[in-house]
């Protein structure tokens, strides 16, 4: 049998309609005013225009975003 347990996820989860409009508020209660964030993501979700949007955000913020997208995708076994 498992025994009870209780978590709390940290950070915290959040979500909505336009919910990432409010990233920078997220990011300074996280990590004070003017962070640096480093944004992990994939060349799909640059062409779609997520990304570029996310880090517009977060520079209207005070926040200084960097993007990374040189992925190959999942590790091959071996």
């Amino acid at each position: 049998m498992i025994p009870s347990f209780a978590t709390e996820p940290s950070p915290r989860i959040v979500f909505g309609a336009n919910r990432v409009d409010r990233l920078g508020e997220d990011v300074e209660r996280l990590a004070g005013r003017r962070a640096r964030v480093l944004l992990v993501t994939d060349p799909g979700l640059i062409a779609a225009g997520a990304a570029g949007r996310v880090q517009r955000i977060l520079e209207e913020a005070g926040h200084a975003a960097e993007i990374f997208s040189d992925l190959t995708g999942e590790p091959q076994a071996r």
